[in-house]
């Protein structure tokens, strides 16, 4: 999730983070999470429609058998007289500091409690006009430190992702934030990451590397090339046919078709984290 949104708050000149206690993954939380999911993307999305600088962080905090998660952003606020309507279907805050191209139908925080309500949760508000808002809400939460369930869940994971441990990975793409949050989701694996914004910097700064890259991940639209011409330069440069993923927000037939009949992977945006080092994973084993 961080790496997905990272990349579309990236689109308005945002951050978008996550934050949880370091020993986090010893407890599970008790929920139905494919509800805990929509809510979250919800309140994310909503955030980030309603923040025109800084950004917004999702952040988890453990107290006794509960964890207190939060949405937190730097975004415009909700004026008093406006806040005892904000819950209500088709109420949307009207500012003229409002990125107006992304506003929808006024559902999101209607929905939102809604499914905090299913939860067994209540969403909480704190917001200022001209600082941010605060979304919050409590689910339970279990210690499985001693249960063996945790070391189960994360034993398969590194299993499922151990392909990327050792491996040269080239990152490219014109937004930098999108660059440095890629590679640290991809160092946490293991990985060593080479991070640049065109294919000529790419080969620029593998110059000193004693190996060629294993993978590169390109953006299809670059600024002055695309993913396809970025990652032709890079095997030409080292005369090896590297496995690459092009991740893209295009859906036009003809782009669909360039980039399959160059026998690359192809990933549709926003892409969630998992897909993303799934496919990574396969293409290194390949």
């Amino acid at each position: 999730m961080e790496y997905e949104y990272s990349r579309v708050a990236a689109t308005d000149n945002l951050r978008f983070g996550i934050s949880v206690p370091k020993n986090f993954a010893n407890y599970q939380v008790k929920v139905d999470v494919h509800l805990l999911e929509r809510l979250l993307r919800n309140l994310i999305t909503n955030a980030i429609r309603y923040t025109p600088k800084g950004g917004v962080r999702l952040a988890a905090r453990l107290s006794g058998n509960f964890v207190d998660i939060r949405v937190v952003d730097t975004g415009l606020g909700i004026p008093l007289a406006q806040r005892s309507r904000i819950f209500e279907e088709f109420v949307q805050i009207r500012n003229p500091q409002a990125k107006e191209k992304n506003i929808g139908m006024g559902l999101g925080l209607a929905i939102s409690r809604r499914l905090s309500a299913i939860l067994g949760s209540q969403l909480r508000m704190n917001t200022h006009v001209g600082i941010g808002s605060v979304f919050a809400f409590k689910l339970p939460v279990r210690n499985v430190m001693n249960s063996g369930l945790r070391r189960s869940a994360a034993n398969d994971r590194q299993d499922q992702f151990a392909p990327i441990s050792g491996s040269l990975i080239v990152v490219v793409d014109d937004d930098a934030n999108i660059c440095l949050s890629t590679k640290s989701m991809l160092e946490l694996y293991g990985a060593e990451v080479i991070t640049a914004e065109s294919g000529d910097a790419a080969v620029q700064a593998l110059i000193f590397s004693p190996r060629p890259p294993d993978l590169v991940l390109s953006d299809y639209r670059l600024t002055n090339e695309t993913g396809l011409q970025c990652v032709q330069t890079i095997r030409d440069e080292f005369n090896s046919d590297i496995p690459a993923i092009i991740v893209t927000g295009d859906t036009a037939p003809h782009e669909i078709n360039l980039l399959k009949q160059a026998g690359m992977d192809i990933l549709y945006k926003p892409v969630p984290a998992e897909s993303l080092l799934a496919s990574i994973s396969k293409n290194l084993l390949n």
